[in-house]
């Protein structure tokens, strides 16, 4: 049976990734894709959110309370897709993004 979970990325505002989510709005058709950072010194849970348009790019985090469910998942090999994305907001407040994952 198929998880599928609806969540909104952490940690947008850092080290200018409002840019490169504005960036993301012209590539509908971006990939996107979490990568496990088991050696984060702030959460061993973390899980980036990485996005393809060409180049590589971290886009922000998986909420912690999700990542503690989802790293379990991961580290036993299970691929946890990203199905859906939206980018939200605007440049008078913040861009941020909605995704939705399966596994």
């Amino acid at each position: 049976m198929k998880t599928t979970i609806n969540f909104n990325a952490a940690g947008v505002t850092f080290n200018k990734r409002q840019n490169l989510l504005a960036h993301l709005l012209s590539h509908p058709d971006a990939k996107i894709t979490l990568w496990r950072e088991p050696g984060n010194k702030h959460d061993p849970n973390a899980i980036k959110i990485l996005a393809n348009t060409g180049k590589r790019f971290q886009i922000g985090y998986v909420p912690r309370k999700l990542a503690e469910t989802l790293a379990p998942i991961m580290d036993k090999k299970t691929f946890v897709a990203i199905d859906a994305f939206k980018v939200v907001g605007n440049w008078k407040s913040n861009y941020g993004i909605q995704l939705q994952a399966s596994y």
